[in-house]
């Protein structure tokens, strides 16, 4: 398997797992790596006001702000409405499927209802992807397992 996906509540850590095991592959083994994150935007009192869109050097671009035009989705939904995109989940099959890419990413939860999204099943049923399930109880060691795997699989690459 060639891929990784972090997946688990809401808050659990995911990004941050993200964040840190991009960061120690730059650092260390001083390998490309690109992408984006989203992150909340909160104003205290009153919580969250919207949505920063950060690229994986830190540079942060307004995504969405309460009051503006455009739609406001919580973070969980956001990446939901991603997938629902008719650009946005084709271009994550094409990375997919790219011979000399890793992808190192977050898909939501299995409904605890029992529904699905055909998007997120698609990635979490696909042969070269392993799901991996973060907890409050798991998260801290999980970023240097994580990095070792993702150490193995460059070297398969």
């Amino acid at each position: 398997m060639k891929h990784i996906f972090l997946t688990g509540a809401p808050g659990v850590g995911k990004s941050t797992l993200i964040m840190r095991i991009t960061e120690k592959l730059q650092e260390e083994r001083n390998l490309y790596v690109c992408g984006f994150r989203t992150d909340e935007v909160r104003q205290q009192p009153g919580g969250r006001i919207g949505f920063d869109i950060i690229n994986i050097k830190g540079s942060r671009k307004p995504l969405s702000r309460l009051g503006e035009q455009r739609p406001l989705f919580d973070l969980n939904g956001a990446g939901k409405m991603e997938l629902f995109s008719r650009t946005f989940f084709p271009a994550v099959r094409q990375v997919l499927s790219q011979p000399h890419v890793l992808v190192l990413g977050t898909i939501p939860m299995m409904k605890p209802d029992g529904r699905v999204m055909k998007e997120v099943e698609e990635i979490r049923g696909r042969k070269d992807v392993t799901v991996v399930t973060v907890t409050q109880q798991n998260r801290n060691m999980l970023a240097s397992e994580l990095f070792e795997m993702l150490m193995q699989r460059f070297k398969g690459l």
